[in-house]
């Protein structure tokens, strides 16, 4: 039987224009939300380039920081636990790829765009220090002293800002889209209710990941914190747990669904109701038992001590004909992209004493 002419080819390119078509038919039909973040309508990078014949901006945006030297650090990263013996914790890089995925579902579920927001879910914790947030903490007291500037604030957020702006690709940088860096910048909210943050991103897939990333560290920290003997069942809030079910797993799964339904319920991209109140009722469990539990606190203490050795000798050594507060953010670029390993092996091979015989 002979072919037809006008026969569509099996395999063919599909391209960025074709691509971008795509996403407004499909928002068009209603099969994509109508708030959906087309790559058409991004506004723009920092810095003016030819776009991609085949991937839009936000997959160039994703491409480039799972390419990054800062995204490949994330594996000898701390989440929580320092330096683990036991091999199954989760690691800085463990809980980036469960925050994509949680984004992902919550995306797909929604009609939203998963790209974009698998690039600013790969791409947020690019500027945490070593020693996670105990390393930010180090790093603050640290600056504010060479700074003699109290109000000074290492915020790992906008350093990732700094990370993918300034140092990546040999200080040319990834030159991601301003919906990227918007992203990562406003995906932190520290202890604060989630109700109460300031500064939200303005795509609802920043949004998607904002939460995303507080459902996958506490759902992995808690299942962690089990794990090594900090917590057990029993010892977990019964009210909370009855609500969220039991196990990693049912908890991620109760907490996507809740995030799907809130955000249907009030046509933007929210999180709200029962579950939500016991969500916060662990977070702030998680706060006070596990994050400032006395466990934590010698393990603390012992980290802010060796990054603090490491800045000094660092500055010492490589910065010293420099002015201080040159010297003291020359040495911050240097700290802060150090993984938990290496800077332990720095500490190993230039500051404590071995053998010489």
């Amino acid at each position: 039987m002979a072919r037809p002419a006008a026969m569509r080819p099996a395999i063919q390119i599909i391209d960025r224009v074709a691509k971008e078509r795509n996403e407004v038919a499909l928002v068009g039909s209603g099969f994509l939300s109508p708030i959906y973040t087309l790559s058409s309508m991004s506004q723009g990078r920092q810095k003016e380039e030819r776009p991609s014949s085949w991937r839009t901006c936000f997959e160039l945006d994703r491409d480039r920081v799972i390419h990054s030297n800062s995204y490949r650090r994330l594996r000898d990263k701390a989440q929580v636990h320092i330096l683990p013996k036991e091999q199954n914790l989760t690691t800085r890089l463990i809980h980036t790829e469960e925050v994509y995925q949680i984004a992902d579902s919550i995306c797909n579920f929604l009609g939203l765009n998963r790209t974009l927001a698998e690039a600013i879910a790969r791409g947020h914790d690019l500027g945490h220090t070593p020693f996670g947030h105990v390393g930010e903490s180090a790093l603050t007291d640290i600056m504010q002293f060479y700074l003699k500037d109290k109000d000074y604030l290492f915020d790992h957020a906008v350093y990732g800002l700094h990370v993918i702006d300034s140092l990546e690709r040999d200080g040319r940088g990834l030159n991601a889209t301003a919906e990227v860096r918007d992203g990562i910048l406003n995906h932190s909210t520290g202890v604060s209710d989630l109700r109460d943050a300031k500064n939200r991103p303005f795509t609802p897939e920043g949004m998607v990941v904002l939460y995303s990333d507080k459902i996958a560290y506490t759902a992995g920290d808690l299942e962690d914190a089990m794990r090594v003997g900090i917590l057990d069942k029993g010892s977990l809030p019964k009210a909370a747990m009855d609500v969220l079910g039991l196990g990693k797993p049912e908890w991620i799964r109760t907490m996507i669904e809740a995030v799907v339904e809130s955000s249907v319920e009030s046509q933007r991209v929210d999180f709200h109701g029962p579950r939500f109140d016991a969500f916060t009722d662990v977070r702030k469990f998680m706060y006070k038992k596990v994050y400032g539990g006395d466990y934590a606190k010698v393990q603390q203490a012992k980290s802010k001590r060796a990054v603090r050795l490491v800045f000094d000798h660092i500055m010492e050594t490589r910065f010293q004909d420099l002015e201080q507060r040159s010297a003291a953010f020359k040495t911050l670029d240097e700290v802060a992209c150090m993984t938990d390993v290496s800077l332990v092996a720095y500490l190993k091979e230039n500051i404590i004493p071995s053998h010489v015989y």
